[in-house]
């Protein structure tokens, strides 16, 4: 029963994903890569939190973490505390961050820094 609720919420997601990557410049597969290359730590920062501020999907941090291919929920949390400090120092940041939320969602209604 609850794989069952959790498929469209993953199908869904999954669609939320493609957008937010073409919107990051980014392929699903490199976001998911293993490497620590800056433009990929970005990638996977915005991701997390276009993905877990985003209350219809329901997703928790656990389930973020599977789907970007990172460890586990504390990962997710070390992620979106790092993306809230960067986007206070630097309003580039903010501004890439708004810009992918407008081409996922069309509106910053889940944009909240």
């Amino acid at each position: 029963m609850l794989e069952e609720a959790k498929a469209p919420i993953f199908k869904d997601a999954q669609q939320i994903i493609d957008r937010a990557c073409m919107a990051i410049g980014l392929t699903y597969k490199d976001i998911k890569k293993r490497s620590r290359r800056p433009q990929l730590v970005e990638g996977r920062m915005i991701l997390a939190h276009v993905l877990y501020s985003n209350p219809a999907l329901g997703l928790a941090l656990a389930d973020v973490a599977e789907l970007i291919g990172l460890g586990d929920h504390t990962t997710i949390i070390h992620l979106l505390k790092k993306l809230t400090n960067f986007c206070e120092v630097y309003p580039e940041y903010r501004d890439r961050l708004e810009y992918v939320h407008m081409n996922t969602y069309e509106s910053l209604v889940f944009c909240k820094i």
